[in-house]
């Protein structure tokens, strides 16, 4: 399918039907298998949107055709909102990656608790950056141009909605995503280690 022949809308997530829902999930467990968030079950990915939705400090957008879901975008204000939005559901997901053994993402989590995932990063959030924490597009409409428009389109418009930034921050575990952002006028600033698999840690000013 060519980018011409058909039009998409993006636009700000403030309910989640059970139809969203299925389409945001089949896309997180497909496209975005690197986060822990994939690890999850369905419930609680449910919850885990639910809170995003909610959120004051967390902004989820959506590119869809035709009232189907082609992808979506996560923001938050600072990495901290980040984990202090999900301080409810901390208990709930150590539990379920215990019981199904998921020792590497554990690991991953006390990295990111502990700050030492940082070690090789010499970046200072400041209150002027918004961060970037997922991006995924349907793999049947990817290299058509729809991460970049998903990408400029949600940042112009949450500018618009009054949320204040002048940087994005971003991480890419792949070196495919790190090509796609360097694309899009991000540069590489660090890097943050995982286990297996390092993130490339990237920064981008935001052109009003």
């Amino acid at each position: 399918m060519k980018k011409k022949y058909f039009k998409t809308k993006i636009f700000l997530k403030k309910n989640i039907t059970k139809k969203d829902f299925n389409q945001i999930f089949e896309l997180i467990k497909k496209e975005n298998s690197y986060s822990i968030l994939s690890k999850l079950n369905k419930e609680l990915i449910y919850e885990y949107l639910k809170i995003v939705i909610k959120s004051k400090k967390l902004f989820l957008l959506i590119i869809e055709t035709n009232q189907k879901i082609l992808g979506y975008i996560l923001f938050a204000r600072n990495e901290a909102d980040l984990l202090n939005e999900f301080k409810k559901m901390k208990i709930k997901i150590l539990i379920f990656l215990i019981l199904n053994i998921k020792i590497i993402d554990l690991m991953n989590i006390f990295m990111v608790i502990t700050k030492i995932d940082k070690l090789f990063s010499n970046y200072l959030e400041s209150k002027d950056t918004l961060n970037l924490n997922l991006l995924a597009i349907k793999s049947d409409y990817q290299s058509m141009g729809l991460g970049k428009i998903l990408l400029n389109k949600s940042l112009k418009k949450l500018s618009t909605e009054g949320i204040k930034f002048k940087y994005i921050t971003c991480e890419a575990p792949t070196i495919r995503s790190l090509k796609f952002y360097k694309k899009n006028n991000f540069r590489l600033i660090g890097k943050k280690i995982r286990f297996f698999n390092n993130l490339f840690l990237l920064k981008r000013k935001y052109e009003f």
